[in-house]
Parts: C-alpha cells; structure tokens; sequence
C-alpha cells in the first residue's frame, strides 16, 4: 500500500474513533430514559431529560406501565452524575431535593450482560400518594401518608430479569391512611427486602396499628408475587369493613392478600 493511502487510512480511522468517542462522551440523557422506561416495562420514567448519560436532570415518575398517559412525576427534578473509574466499573451519584437529605452514591459494576449495583448507606423520603400512578390497587386505595427508604451496604445484581441482593433494603411506611376508610391513620408499616435465599421481602405492622398487615413476596421471572393477609385490631371491624372487602376476599374480620 502506497504512503498515501496508508495516511488517508489513518485518517479515517483517526475520524471514526474521534465520532465515536465524541459519541459516548456526549451521549444524551433520553438514551438513558429510553433504557429506563424498557428495563421497567414503562413503569419508571425519566421525563424531560436535560444533559447527558453521564451528568443530567430529569423529572423521575411512576405509571402503571407502557401506553400509560398519567404518569405522576416527583416535585423538583433528580439529578445524576456517573463517571467510570475504570472501564468496566464506576461511580453513581443520585440527589433530589425534594426527598433527600443528601446525595445518595453508589458503586456500579458493569459484568455483561449483567450489571451490580452497590448502594451503600442512602435515605429517600417520598409521599405516598406517589404510589397511585402505579395503577391497582394503589389508585383505589389513594394512600396517604409518608414512605421511607432506607439501605445499609446493599449490593444489587441485575441478570436480565432476574434480581439478587446482598444486605437489606427496609421501606417504613408512617402513619398510613386511605380514602376508603374514616379510620386515621390506619398505622403503619415496615417491607424489609432482602435476596437470602431468593430476592424476597416481608411486610410487618408496627403497634398501635388500628389495620394490621402481614405478608411475604418474591421476585421471580421480572415479577413480584406477594401473598398476606390483613385484619383488624381488637374493635375495628366495622370502621375498617369496607377497605378490608377491597384489598382482597374476606373471611370474617380477615382479608387474603395477593398481587402479582
């Protein structure tokens, strides 16, 4: 090959490479949307997202799945940053304003076609009247009251999917209330996750509860399946009658939980 055409090469190559690492650097943050909104089947959304996959905003909401037009965004926009501390590992940080105290951070480590996500010590508080864009039973029961996340040290492995976890991630649910009942609150709650054996989780009640929940779920095949049971504390029936005939089919004072 003549000296020409080896520098003409050479500069070509020199211009794909330099494209595509214009490319990556700059890649926008709708790309990490779009791979949001598919990786949960339309029921996490990034909206109107500013910036790039490394360092953007967006309005983080929650609907009941793909063709949903009623999405509910948090107030106030989440941002990002990820940087890579080497090519296959990395570095996330997460902050909202509206419901953190702090940025949240946590280690990412790419291993295709899986990815691992270690979270370290984070609190997000959230309202949860939030949890009615996720469609039924949540639109109907119109909960009220507070939700707070929080994790110690816990490492998440995505595998298609399939999810396991390391450490314990606990939801408390405080002062809980519906549209359904006159009672206020209801009471309130703790969901513990955990993955031994499998990525599982439990609901608990917390005293005085006037509502009491129990109940266990696992995340098989990309779905939670979750069976409990809720009744009542001594002397509710009546005030609690017509919330416990919806959450699910009754026997006395008791009623079969079950989502999947």
């Amino acid at each position: 090959m003549t000296q020409p055409r080896l520098a003409l090469k050479a500069l070509w190559l020199a211009v794909l490479a330099g494209g595509l690492a214009a490319l990556v650097v700059g890649a926008p943050a709708h790309w990490l949307a779009s791979a949001l909104s598919r990786a949960t089947q339309g029921r996490v959304l990034l909206i109107d997202p500013q910036g790039s996959v490394w360092r953007g905003n967006a309005q983080l909401a929650l609907s009941s799945g793909a063709g949903d037009a009623h999405a509910t965004a948090l107030p106030g926009r989440v941002a990002w940053q990820l940087h890579w501390t080497r090519w296959s590992a990395g570095e996330l940080e997460l902050m909202a304003a509206c419901c953190m105290n702090h940025p949240a951070r946590a280690q990412v480590a790419w291993n295709w076609p899986g990815l691992s996500v270690s979270l370290g010590d984070a609190a997000v508080h959230l309202s949860a009247r939030w949890l009615q864009a996720l469609g039924a039973p949540w639109n109907t029961l119109e909960l009220q009251g507070e939700l707070a996340l929080n994790s110690q040290e816990a490492r998440l492995s995505i595998q298609g999917q399939e999810l396991a976890l390391q450490g314990v991630v606990q939801l408390q649910l405080n002062g809980l209330s519906s549209r359904l009942s006159t009672v206020k609150p209801l009471g309130s709650y703790v969901v513990v996750i955990s993955g031994q054996p499998t990525l599982g989780m439990t609901l608990t009640s917390l005293a005085p509860s006037r509502l009491i929940l129990q109940g266990t779920g696992q995340w098989k095949q990309g779905r939670l399946r979750f069976d409990g049971v809720a009744t009542t504390a001594s002397g509710g029936d009546n005030a609690l009658s017509n919330l416990l005939n919806v959450l699910g089919q009754r026997h006395g004072n008791e009623a079969q939980l079950h989502l999947e």
